[in-house]
């Protein structure tokens, strides 16, 4: 619109003194009877500063785009006013959502048709496209921002590549049963990167240290039977779940007794018990021992009774009386042959490892593993093959 028309022009002259007296939407009605689309778009992102909310906000910039034109001077700076607009409005949002994602890359087109490609290069770079930033920035002439635009990706890029060869590094050390260093190549690939993919890779390590069994304690299931293996000394027995052997009798102390090992022979201490420790019916003094030889039993508390077996480096004890009826314990600081010698249980820093024996074959949750295996609660072991024409041994750790 020529200065004449605009002065004749009694539409232009209601937007006028409507911009004035800060009545925005009144003042974009009568631009738009006088054909000034530019202020039009100007009216709506100045409504956008006063709205009362975000949506608010972000619906005026979106009425005010359509406004505003490329083909004339004013509506490429409305344009450009208005993709920093949205620009600032994702910057106040905090974390960056998908839709935060679109409105940047919105903003940038804005910036890029009035001519402005520094703006954009700052609406990709704050979206994460680095390349699409850079490239912006080059055409800006931004040397600065480019370089440091391309010494980000780059360090992402080999970021990204530590992180999957960390990962597939988790997964094969996982599948073969070394956990160990399964969980350091997952800290390995979490300390590669952030964001989403970092909390997806906490949980599988929360997951993976909520298997692990580190206390020399393993409770195996094959062939029907329950056992649970103890591989360090001393034992602590007692109502405590810290005990490595823990009973659940009212009448049996915290921590009622400890079983000790010296030289592949053991010795049985009361630890201060409250309902005393009974050995072939004698009970010992507070903090007294005595030896476990051949076949015995042991008396907890008032109700809880024990059988035991001791031979040289295993001892075995069922519970015979109280709450834990029918559990057996088989006790050793040295390897032990378990489902009639088809596999040997050690346990290396408490770890709990499993090997097959006489030439079989072990698979570890249905992949075959060719070294022994560090086990984790819920692991599925099978072990067949083998020269005695021995059956097929499942064993589970529960």
């Amino acid at each position: 619109m020529t200065f004449l028309k605009r002065v004749f022009s009694s539409d232009y002259r209601r937007g006028l003194a409507a911009e004035a007296s800060g009545d925005y939407a009144a003042a974009a009605r009568a631009y738009a009877l006088a054909g000034e689309r530019a202020k039009v778009a100007e009216m709506h992102l100045l409504a956008a500063e006063r709205a009362g909310g975000a949506e608010a906000r972000l619906a005026q910039l979106r009425t005010g785009i359509r406004w505003a034109d490329e083909e004339d001077e004013a509506g490429r700076t409305v344009r450009r006013r208005l993709a920093r607009a949205l620009l600032d409005h994702v910057r106040q949002t905090g974390v960056l959502s998908d839709s935060d994602r679109s409105l940047l890359h919105e903003a940038a087109v804005l910036f890029a048709g009035a001519g402005d490609y520094a703006g954009a290069g700052e609406c990709h770079e704050l979206a994460g496209d680095e390349l699409l930033a850079a490239e912006a920035y080059q055409r800006a002439g931004e040397v600065e921002r480019l370089e440091a635009v391309l010494g980000r990706e780059e360090s992402r890029r080999l970021r990204d590549g530590r992180q999957r060869d960390a990962y597939a590094e988790y997964q094969l050390h996982l599948a073969s049963g070394a956990r160990d260093r399964a969980r350091a190549a997952l800290a390995g690939a979490i300390g590669a990167v952030t964001g989403p993919d970092d909390r997806n890779l906490r949980g599988l390590l929360e997951a993976l240290d909520a298997r692990m069994l580190v206390d020399a304690r393993v409770t195996l299931r094959a062939g029907g039977a329950t056992t649970t293996y103890l591989g360090a000394f001393p034992i602590a027995v007692g109502r405590d779940p810290g005990c490595r052997l823990a009973l659940r009798d009212p009448g049996i102390s915290r921590r009622h007794a400890e079983i000790h090992e010296l030289g592949g022979r053991f010795r049985l201490r009361d630890a201060g018990s409250r309902n005393g420790t009974r050995l072939g019916g004698l009970r010992l003094e507070e903090g007294g021992e005595l030896p476990l030889d051949g076949e015995g039993d042991l008396g907890l508390g008032d109700h809880c009774g024990l059988r035991f077996r001791a031979e040289p480096g295993v001892l075995r004890i069922e519970i015979v009386r109280g709450m834990d009826r029918g559990r057996v314990i088989v006790a050793s600081s040295g390897p032990v042959e378990i489902a009639g010698g088809a596999a040997e249980l050690r346990f290396p820093d408490g770890r709990p490892t499993l090997a097959a024996l006489g030439g079989r074959r072990l698979s570890l949750n249905g992949v075959h593993a060719g070294a022994p295996v560090q086990l984790l609660r819920d692991d599925r072991v099978v072990i067949e093959g083998g020269g005695d024409g021995q059956a097929r041994v499942v064993i589970e750790v529960t």
